[in-house]
């Protein structure tokens, strides 16, 4: 019994020690927390003496240890006796309701200097309330930097709220597209009275609903906060509209700036008012009231600047009015002033909205178009013009006169990139159209800036050439997708300098075929072509068609189809193997005439294509009554062809009318693989561009034509002609038989032994029939061709079966949808006709669905892999 107590007396004494351990580590770690804390902390004894402080407290009091602040009264760290009742009040009256008080407060250290610190606390006792005889617990930060920081925001604060409401400028800001602030000067000139200046308005609501140039203030406002967001700063003139309807224009200086950590726009206002008179009449014509010269740089700057951003075409139209001298010499000044005025107000009128007319000089006008969709919409409008202008003129004597234009286009980007560029370029039109004669309308090419010593010297240099035997011929193949061959190729004029430079047709042929020379020239081509194709045919090469393109001149020339005839006689070329191309545009100057001249040269076995179609009157409906063999669709619709929606509608339509009209279609600038497949599955006839072949010397074209086309076309290419046919059969006998039957027929054969290797197979390669056995392991023919008709429609399917399974084809045909039934041991003759009539089906499926799939549908591009081995 004494063991016992004694054991259990041991027992207690282990327990008491453990306790005491625990308490002492956790005392040690409690110190660690005080000792160590980012804040200040001190335990406060009922008489407000500091009974305990950390380090922090130490370090934000100014003492070199905490036990130095040890027995002193909180009173001591007070600025004064008042101080301290007041935070008595603040502090400590919250701690005795067992409230946490948090104030920020002025206490000073121990040198006697304040500093801000943030104080909070808690009664250590737990009556309520409590009459903080255990003491409280404060915790303690110094916050006098920060302090320092809040006193210089509110001091540049109040420093630039007193520069923006004294200005005498009318300021604002902007924030979200939206006015936030305005200051004295704004608001009185907008007839506002704000509280402390602050709004919520929006630009259009303080403006008229459109510009002075005719754009709409909402939008043209959002665009320009925009562009100076990205830029920084933007400078440019405005009117705005007060609230009694009145209005005032402004020059606005808009300025990114940064305000609480968001970007933000300062607003400065130069009222143009005081110079408004000034300046209207230095930057307008007094006669006519438009803007000049002076003032048209000026605003066209501003639009090419805008429309950069917005990524928009812009036309520049320069005017000169026709024997207008004759006018002035033969009238009085008020008879053509008058004249003058009026041609103005006509401008002005049938003009498209936001559209600058401006007097430049004499009889002289711009015009300056915003969003000029395209070179057809432009001449739409520059014919508009010519019309008003050319309707009869009363004069003041009773008479009339009618007046006709010539008006010299310029485009940008396409022309010029900046004001002085582009109307520079109009003017050089306009003198081309003043060549041109009365009423001409002439767009600018580069051209037209060469000096006249530069283009005869460049002519001297192409009659050299022209006798020295200079020019060559490229050809650039083009390929049938039906077949994946090279049908013929295009002969292209090039000109290669006695020193070996090769100069682009693009910096001659304009040249060539405003002069003389177009018809030696278009001569040589003609001949060079076809001594060329019977070259290749004494080498036994693959006959090919050559197409040459025909100038306008040329065409015109009624001896042309007595020369081509001619030079198919001397040549012993097949009239059908050769072809000339033609621009839409020469079919409709004189209708009637282009059509005695295609009969003629189609009577000789001649074929006519046309070329660059969609560029000009682009209707096949006009087009159907000339005999036209192939119809060239231009590069333009092919770029960005499955990208762009529009260009692929257009393309499908053309490609079926022109089918149903019997002509062949060619897409021009084919570049890309995708271009390619899609083309092929709106079915296309010919492609011919960079990724099929490039022009090239007549040696390299051999060589080409003369080789295998799967080593010389692009694999995608290859890849759509591939017919494949998919043979599913377990028995590897049957299934080298059946690819031994099919063998040398143009099919790539494929050949699984069960159902699951199917899907694979249908992914990766351009199968178009299907062969399945009934008795497949796993999953039966029948169910394996009722899964392939709903996933894959357009492929035409056959059942093989036993003779002994004559159940089968009933399920075949009402679930599966097989094409045919074949019994095995199948006869040769029966499977090879089975199968390309199966394939004929297939490629007839693919086509339908291709024509009439909905127009805003894009196909998917073609994904095959090469035939397996």
């Amino acid at each position: 019994m004494d063991r016992v107590m004694d054991k259990q007396c041991l027992n207690d004494n282990a327990h008491e020690q453990t306790a005491e351990e625990r308490l002492r580590e956790s005392e040690v770690q409690l110190q660690a927390i005080f000792d160590n804390a980012f804040v200040g902390i001190m335990l406060l004894t009922g008489e407000r003496l500091i009974a305990r402080a950390n380090d922090r407290v130490a370090q934000i009091l100014g003492y070199r240890d905490p036990t130095e602040l040890i027995g002193l009264s909180v009173r001591s760290l007070h600025l004064s006796e008042e101080r301290f009742v007041e935070f008595g009040k603040r502090f400590f009256e919250p701690l005795r309701n067992r409230e946490q008080p948090h104030v920020e407060y002025q206490l000073r250290r121990r040198d006697g200097s304040p500093f801000y610190c943030s104080l909070s606390g808690r009664a250590l006792d737990t009556a309520v309330p409590a009459d903080l005889s255990k003491g409280a617990i404060w915790i303690l930060d110094d916050i006098d930097e920060l302090k320092r920081i809040e006193r210089a925001l509110r001091e540049s604060e109040a420093r630039y709220r007193a520069l923006f409401e004294s200005a005498s400028e009318g300021m604002l800001i902007i924030r979200d597209s939206r006015f936030v602030s305005a200051n004295q000067a704004a608001q009185r000139m907008l007839g506002l009275n704000l509280v402390d200046g602050r709004c919520d308005l929006s630009p259009a609501e303080l403006s008229p609903p459109y510009q002075p140039d005719g754009q709409e203030s909402a939008v043209k406002a959002g665009q320009l906060i925009e562009l100076t967001l990205q830029q920084g700063a933007h400078r440019f003139e405005w009117e705005h509209q007060r609230g009694d309807g009145g209005r005032f224009q402004v020059e606005v200086t808009l300025s990114r700036v940064r305000l609480d950590d968001k970007d933000a726009l300062l607003v400065s206002w130069y009222d143009l008012s005081r110079q408004h008179q000034i300046d209207y009449l230095s930057d307008h014509d007094q006669l006519t009231n438009l803007p000049n010269a002076r003032l048209l740089r000026k605003r066209l700057i501003q639009t090419l600047n805008f429309a950069g951003f917005a990524n928009a075409r812009v036309a520049v139209l320069t005017l000169d009015l026709d024997g207008f001298k004759h006018v002035m010499d033969s009238h009085r000044h008020e008879v053509w002033e008058q004249v003058l005025k009026t041609l103005a107000s006509r401008l002005v009128a049938n003009s498209p909205p936001a559209t600058i007319v401006a007097r430049i000089s004499g009889d002289v006008f711009t015009l300056v178009l915003e969003n000029a969709v395209d070179s057809a919409w432009t001449t739409q409008q520059a014919r508009r013009i010519q019309d008003c202008l050319c309707a009869p003129l009363p004069l003041l004597n009773g008479g009339e006169l009618c007046m006709t234009v010539c008006i010299g286009v310029a485009l940008y980007p396409d022309d010029a990139h900046d004001a002085i560029e582009l109307l520079r370029d109009a003017g050089s039109a306009l003198h081309a159209a003043k060549r041109a004669g009365p009423g001409s309308l002439a767009f600018y090419t580069p051209e037209m800036t060469v000096s006249s010593a530069n283009r005869l010297q460049l002519l001297q240099q192409l009659r050299q050439a022209l006798q020295e035997d200079e020019f060559v011929l490229h050809y650039q193949p083009k390929i049938d997708l039906a077949t994946a061959t090279i049908i013929g190729g295009e002969a292209l004029i090039r000109w290669r300098r006695p020193d070996g430079a090769m100069i682009s047709p693009g910096d001659f042929i304009p040249l060539v075929e405003t002069t003389d020379l177009v018809h030696p020239v278009g001569q040589w081509v003609l001949r060079t072509a076809l001594h060329q194709m019977r070259i290749w045919s004494a080498a036994s090469l693959p006959p090919q068609q050559v197409s040459i393109n025909i100038a306008g001149p040329q065409f015109a020339s009624e001896t042309l189809p007595d020369e081509i005839a001619a030079m198919l006689a001397e040549t012993g070329i097949a009239p059908h193997l050769f072809q000339i191309e033609l621009l839409e545009s020469l079919l409709l100057d004189d209708p009637e005439k282009a059509r005695r001249q295609l009969i003629a040269i189609r009577k000789l076995g001649v074929t006519v294509a046309l070329d660059d179609f969609g560029t000009g009157y682009s209707s096949l409906a006009y087009l159907s009554g000339f005999p036209v063999d192939i119809l060239k669709i231009d590069r333009s619709f092919v770029n960005n062809l499955a990208e762009d929606a529009g260009n692929l509608a257009i393309i499908r339509a053309t490609i079926a009318m022109a089918h149903g009209l019997g002509i062949r279609v060619v897409a021009e600038g084919v570049e890309t693989d995708a271009q390619i497949a899609l083309l092929h599955r709106l079915g296309c006839d010919l492609v011919q561009g960079y990724r099929t072949g490039r022009p090239m010397p007549a040696g390299d074209f051999a060589r080409l034509i003369a080789a295998d086309p799967v080593t010389m076309l692009p694999p995608a290419l290859i890849k759509l002609t591939t017919q494949g046919v998919l043979i599913v059969e377990d028995d590897p006998v049957q299934r080298r038989l059946l690819s031994a039957q099919l063998a040398n027929q143009g099919l790539a054969i494929f050949a699984v032994d069960c159902a699951e290797a199917v899907w694979e197979i249908l992914a990766d390669e351009q199968i178009y029939l299907l062969i399945a056995d009934y008795g497949l392991p796993g999953m039966d023919g029948i169910t394996l061709m009722e899964q392939t008709r709903e996933r894959h429609p357009d492929i035409v399917r056959i059942m093989l079966s036993a003779a002994s399974e004559a159940a089968i084809p009933s399920g075949a045909i009402n679930r599966g949808g097989v094409f045919r039934y074949l019994t095995k041991p199948c006869r040769t003759e029966d499977l090879r006709a089975a199968a390309h009539e199966g394939v004929q089906l297939a490629r007839m499926l693919r086509q339908t669905q291709n024509e009439f799939a909905p127009r805003s549908e894009m196909p998917p591009p073609v994904n095959r892999g090469q035939p397996r081995p």
